[in-house]
């Protein structure tokens, strides 16, 4: 469902999807996650970015389960943040689990709200702004992607 690979697939499972309304996902924070090399040495710390951009992927997961098939194909894009907090440390050893709902849909522009926990503990919250895109605003021209250059 989403384009991202591995070094910046940060989701690691969907636990729910109620289409048009929630979703849930986790992610376990292991020692040898990529995002924690360098943050912070001897005490790693996962990232406020990396907790957002796990909010912000099971939010496209919600959006690919909650769209028709032909709308599918396109893609979705972070445009914003709001009301975005962190209120503790994640570390290794922490399953940080995420929850998003549609609080807005006015296509192509939807507003999630996304929460993260460790445990019962909320650890960060935001509202999320994001967009429906074209393959042409995503970047995948055929001019982009390499095709037409005899590729």
């Amino acid at each position: 469902m989403l384009p991202h690979r591995d070094v910046a697939l940060i989701l690691e499972e969907v636990l729910e999807v109620k289409p048009g309304d929630r979703a849930m996902g986790l992610r376990r924070v292991r020692i040898g996650d990529s995002f924690l090399e360098g943050h912070f040495p001897g005490q790693p710390v996962m990232p406020g970015s990396a907790i957002i951009e796990c909010m912000a992927q099971l939010a496209g997961v919600l959006t690919y389960m909650t769209l028709p098939d032909p709308m599918r194909r396109e893609g979705v894009a972070l445009l914003g943040l709001d009301r975005t907090r962190f209120r503790r440390p994640v570390c290794p050893g922490d399953d940080l689990v995420i929850e998003v709902s549609i609080v807005q849909r006015r296509d192509p522009i939807w507003k999630f709200r996304a929460e993260a926990r460790v445990g019962d503990e909320k650890v960060a919250e935001a509202l999320l702004l994001a967009g429906l895109l074209s393959k042409e605003e995503r970047g995948l021209s055929s001019h982009r992607s390499g095709q037409g250059r005899g590729r």
